[in-house]
């Protein structure tokens, strides 16, 4: 495994934690916090903030660039497509390529 590949590993690892301790906040915690923003680490939340822009200088401050995870509470999640190797379809030795 390579340095980066480590490092990626190390940062899913808190991400998957971090939003583990959201998903199991309670529903009525959701709905008292709904619109604030919460800053995880370690897999506990560290604190609720009326802003974005707030939690994320604090994140940084307190854990650095890739230790914490801030989500607005009540907002549909966040899908972040994966990125992927395409096979090049226009390679003319493509043999399922009618036009070759």
């Amino acid at each position: 495994m390579t340095s980066a590949d480590k490092q990626m590993s190390q940062f899913q690892t808190e991400l998957d934690k971090n939003m583990a301790a959201y998903d199991a906040m309670p529903d009525s915690w959701v709905a008292e916090n709904k619109g604030k923003v919460a800053l995880f680490a370690k897999g506990k939340l560290v604190d609720i903030y009326s802003n974005m822009d707030d939690a994320i200088k604090v994140g940084y401050h307190r854990y650095g660039e890739d230790h914490f995870t801030v989500e607005e509470v009540g907002a549909p999640p966040l899908v972040v497509p994966s990125v992927f190797e395409v096979e090049d379809v226009t390679s003319a030795d493509n043999n399922d390529n009618p036009a070759n």
